[in-house]
């Protein structure tokens, strides 16, 4: 297996391996979380430690997708494996989504936690400032649209691993090996 951090022409590098399968985790993380923490009552232990962490990872997933999007911008991009054009059309509609949905909940998330002026507050002492404070009756639209864009995140999820399991076991391709490993063409 050849050790390589960046992309080349026929292969993925470590770096943007590792950002995806970071990515994959901490959106299953928040999605995961975020149903479970809508749930929770004033008076359950959670009530404060579930939302200061989906703050701590939304944070953490902006800044891993702008990170991805500059790192795609700087290194090759692998040429696609052999597919009919409509499969590499979708595979790019649907990798544009992902960066458009994350980069939307991270929005409404901030308006979300920020509506009052206050700081969203991170770890080791930091904070995300509040650039403004927002009219108050902006929450809840905001909240409504966080909300179904993270369903329409899950959906996608979905879509993206279903066909990444069609390209592995059914057109027996190294759609998926490829981003298991840089060793992969």
């Amino acid at each position: 297996m050849e050790w390589t951090w960046r992309n080349t022409r026929d292969r993925f590098g470590w770096t943007s391996i590792l950002l995806h399968w970071i990515s994959f985790v901490l959106v299953l993380f928040l999605l995961v979380e975020g149903i479970y923490m809508v749930t929770l009552t004033y008076y359950d232990p959670l009530y404060t430690t579930l939302p200061h962490w989906h703050k701590v990872a939304g944070v953490a997933i902006v800044l891993i997708t702008v990170g991805r999007l500059l790192w795609n911008l700087l290194n090759p991009h692998p040429a696609p494996l052999p597919a009919p054009r409509w499969q590499q059309w979708s595979a790019r509609l649907v990798h544009l989504a992902f960066y458009i949905t994350l980069l939307a909940l991270g929005v409404t998330g901030y308006v979300i936690t920020t509506a009052k002026g206050k700081p969203i507050d991170l770890v080791f002492g930091w904070q995300l400032p509040a650039l403004r404070s927002w009219p108050t009756a902006i929450a809840e639209p905001m909240g409504f649209l966080h909300r179904w864009i993270a369903y329409g995140l899950g959906a996608l999820i979905l879509l993206h691993s279903g066909a990444a399991l069609l390209h592995h076991f059914i057109q027996h391709d190294a759609t998926l090996k490829r981003m298991l490993s840089p060793g992969c063409k």
